[in-house]
């Protein structure tokens, strides 16, 4: 030690000089801690996610897959009734139907005997033949509400015209001669027609049927094509 060097000053016991107190941590400055937040909360206040169209997910899937087998189906059901080749058979059977309709109520207007007893006979065909060509119709599975619309629209509407020509036939009276020339044109019509099924038919009961029926029709025909209106 220097002379007249005066030893340090120590104001604690421990020989360090004071240090300054620390000053007070104030509120709402420096860093502050990151806030916490319940999971249960954050899903509350989230946006709910976008709801699903009715065909998607697991549902729609199956929607589609049902549709697609029922157009598959409805496909297989048109397919095996045209190989059945029963749509001759269909239009004959209403064909027949709606021809007896128009017999039936031209019978009581007709004047001659003859026209009468050879209509009447007509009348019996119609019902029989249309009778077993609705049995085969159900015995190949077929019903007549699955029958082709504008088919049976189209023989209605021939029904329906020949009702207006022989109303028209009676009003002049001339419905005897009118209607034995109508009635040999369509039971010719009708015979060529079920010769061609028993030819072609693909099955051999629908071939038996239209022979059958064409054969007995044969003479029905000539019987009105014969028919000579001068000698009533």
């Amino acid at each position: 030690m220097y002379p007249n060097q005066q030893p340090p000053q120590n104001n604690q016991q421990g020989g360090y000089p004071p240090q300054p107190a620390a000053a007070p941590q104030q509120p709402g400055y420096g860093p502050q801690p990151e806030p916490t937040y319940a999971v249960d909360y954050l899903d509350q206040i989230a946006p709910p996610p976008p709801r699903g169209s009715f065909l998607s997910g697991g549902f729609g899937k199956i929607v589609i897959a049902l549709a697609v087998i029922f157009i598959f189906a409805v496909g297989i059901i048109v397919a095996l009734g045209n190989q059945k080749g029963t749509a001759p058979i269909e239009q004959m059977a209403t064909k027949l139907e709606n021809m007896e309709r128009v017999v039936s109520a031209t019978q009581i207007n007709l004047k001659s005997g003859e026209l009468r007893a050879t209509n009447g006979r007509f009348d019996i065909w119609l019902k029989d033949t249309d009778r077993d060509a609705y049995d085969l119709l159900g015995r190949a599975g077929i019903k007549k509400t699955e029958m082709d619309k504008k088919m049976i629209a189209s023989e209605k509407t021939i029904r329906d015209d020949l009702t207006s020509k022989f109303d028209d036939a009676r009003l002049n009276a001339e419905l005897d001669r009118k209607y034995a020339q109508e009635m040999a044109y369509q039971t010719k019509l009708i015979k060529a027609s079920l010769d061609k099924i028993g030819k072609t038919g693909q099955a051999k009961a629908f071939r038996d049927f239209a022979k059958s029926a064409s054969t007995k029709l044969d003479t029905l025909q000539k019987s009105f094509a014969s028919f000579d209106d001068s000698k009533n």
